[in-house]
């Protein structure tokens, strides 16, 4: 949910009680020294790996690797990992702990997917 989101300022309490209704995940994206960016808002999960899994793939032969990061949800980062190795199998996949500053402001049930261009 958008809770954290909220009650780090950066949404209106009217916008994450909608969102949270209608259960959307949004799929933020941040380039360097540019503004993070609303790419897509899905409602299931499977939606926004589908998402999340076309964006990288319109930079895979540019990936060096890819950098995956979870809060809390390890059985679901499991499982993440499992579909990128499967659909990217030369792109080596790094799992590292999700921040405290980041942990903070999206909360326990976020997940970071990065990329490094080569």
């Amino acid at each position: 949910n958008l809770d954290y989101l909220l009650r780090g300022g950066r949404l209106s309490k009217a916008n994450a009680m909608i969102a949270n209704l209608l259960k959307i995940k949004p799929i933020l994206t941040y380039l360097h020294k540019q503004p993070i960016k609303v790419v897509k808002k899905e409602r299931t999960l499977a939606g926004m790996l589908n998402t999340i899994l076309d964006l990288v793939e319109e930079q895979q032969p540019k990936i060096a690797f890819l950098l995956t990061s979870d809060a809390l949800n390890q059985e679901a980062e499991a499982k993440l990992q499992d579909v990128f190795q499967k659909r990217f199998p030369d792109i080596p996949l790094i799992h590292y702990p999700l921040c405290s500053v980041l942990g903070a402001h999206l909360g326990p049930e976020s997940y970071i997917i990065a990329y490094s261009k080569v």
